[in-house]
């Protein structure tokens, strides 16, 4: 006689081990549920962990593959879009410092000019109180050119090697002489 009570007629013991369909449950002779053994007491007996089981084997090496990509892609999501927004903010001080630049103009006999020395240092002072490197030209004597330069901190790319994103922008500004709401 076998150790193990069928439950149905389809189940049959042999050599002492269960067999039987797959999702039908069985006892043993001491009453306990086989499939909550230790996976080491289950290979003693010959037992598989089942579909189930590997099932959620297979789970975890796509979560444990697919995960770090997903990370990756929050991270560029993050760091571009806060390099794109110091980028803008870099832009807007260069655009300010242009027009302050600009403004800086001197009284001469021929009129209103701009003050070259003074426009330049008017420009560079405004934008490394805002924190960037500066370049400033006078294009033509009546414009003011300023580039800021800066670099943004990655917060999620450093994973991956990249600790800063460069930028660089760009404004101009005209000094124009206006007389009567017409420029000249």
């Amino acid at each position: 006689m076998s150790d193990v009570i069928p439950r149905r007629a389809h189940e049959r013991s042999t050599d002492g081990l269960k067999h039987q369909r797959r999702g039908e449950r069985g006892l043993s002779l001491a009453g306990r549920d086989e499939r909550w053994l230790a996976p080491s007491r289950r290979a003693e007996r010959g037992l598989s962990l089942g579909r189930r089981a590997e099932r959620g084997l297979s789970l975890s090496v796509w979560t444990a593959v697919a995960l770090p990509a997903f990370i990756v892609a929050a991270g560029l999501g993050v760091d571009f879009s806060g390099h794109a927004a110091a980028e803008q903010s870099a832009r807007s001080i260069a655009g300010q410092a242009a027009r302050a630049g600009s403004s800086e103009v001197e009284l001469t006999s021929n009129g209103v000019r701009l003050n070259a020395s003074s426009a330049k240092r008017t420009a560079q002072r405004f934008v490394e109180a805002a924190g960037y490197s500066a370049a400033v030209s006078l294009p033509g004597g009546t414009s003011v050119e300023v580039r800021a330069s800066g670099a943004y901190k990655t917060r999620f790319l450093g994973l991956i090697g990249i600790h800063s994103l460069a930028f660089d922008a760009t404004s101009t500004a005209r000094a124009v002489t206006v007389l009567d709401g017409v420029g000249r």
